[in-house]
């Protein structure tokens, strides 16, 4: 525009440049105003270029408003957006037992219309999102999420910023799941390091957030009490699954009463404080409840006594 703008200031007549400047841009923006120009083989050259220049740097504009609208986009498809949420559920890693605690943590959040459920995995996000719609439509046990919002997010887990990018420091509660394609130590030696990671955040020190670790060995229990101790609560599947699978088999109907008392379908446990119920024994309280049963008493110590006598005092 500058240099066309000070040719035509030459070429013109009443030699203004502010009134060249004007020209120059109305032949750049709207590249039929050109023919309007004034009689002179210059002149129109000037004026010819001038367009013929605009309507490179508008296509050029346009190129790069594209290409940075497409990269944002791709960067959504992708998942590497920041998440801005509180009081939801991480869930770090993905394996075959990603479904199930889906499931159950839509159920538990049902009563309260629903939550929010981040999956932050080293996996495609398009993929994970692929494998929730199918257990979704499955004809065969579908799983529900009852108004719960699950977001994947694209990522390894074990870097801050990506802890960062999911909200972990708000969150409500962390569930930090083993690979299945590594060895039982690499994958336990995995979770230490997530352990240390999620420590390493100034917020856990004031909140409430709880986190579940899953093991695969139990002989690397104790390598979470040296590095983190009274920090996450860890869970060895395997040796967990194995025990309940003896017991079931040696007990028949077992698996029917753990399924109740852990599962969240049907009843579900809840601890709830009622200062009208104090200097009260356990057998006055006993029917005083429409919907629920009373099962047993907490105390302030945090001293859980279940199924307590009748003249238990509260």
């Amino acid at each position: 525009i500058a240099v066309g703008a000070g040719l035509l200031a030459v070429s013109l007549e009443d030699h203004s440049i502010s009134n060249a400047v004007w020209i120059a841009w109305t032949y750049v923006a709207d590249p039929g105003t050109h023919a309007d120009a004034p009689a002179g083989f210059f002149i129109r050259l000037i004026s010819f270029s001038i367009t013929v220049g605009g309507m490179l740097i508008f296509a050029l504009m346009i190129g790069i408003i594209s290409e940075y609208i497409g990269d944002k986009v791709d960067e959504l498809k992708k998942g590497k957006s920041r998440i801005i949420e509180s009081d939801h559920t991480v869930i770090l890693g993905w394996n075959d037992k990603s479904l199930a605690i889906i499931q159950q943590i839509a159920l538990a959040n049902e009563s309260e219309g629903g939550g929010t459920i981040v999956v932050l995995a080293d996996e495609d996000k398009d993929e994970l999102e692929s494998k929730l719609a199918s257990a979704i439509q499955s004809i065969e046990n579908p799983l529900q999420l009852l108004g719960t919002e699950v977001i994947f997010r694209s990522g390894n887990p074990l870097m801050e910023c990506e802890l960062r990018r999911v909200s972990a420091n708000t969150a409500r509660s962390v569930v930090a799941l083993s690979l299945d394609d590594l060895d039982p130590d690499e994958a336990d030696s995995n979770m230490v390091r997530q352990v240390m990671a999620l420590k390493a955040f100034d917020e856990f020190g004031g909140n409430d957030c709880h986190v579940v670790v899953e093991v695969n060995d139990v002989d690397n229990q104790e390598l979470f009490a040296l590095v983190a101790p009274d920090f996450a609560e860890v869970v060895v599947t395997h040796d967990i699954i194995g025990r309940l699978m003896l017991q079931c088999a040696r007990c028949p109907g077992l698996a029917c009463v753990l399924e109740e008392m852990m599962g969240f379908e049907g009843s579900e446990f809840y601890f709830e404080e009622w200062p009208e119920l104090v200097c009260k024994s356990f057998y006055e309280i006993t029917c005083r409840f429409d919907d629920a049963v009373p099962i047993g008493i907490k105390t302030s110590t945090g001293e859980v006594f279940i199924n307590p006598e009748n003249d238990h005092i509260i």
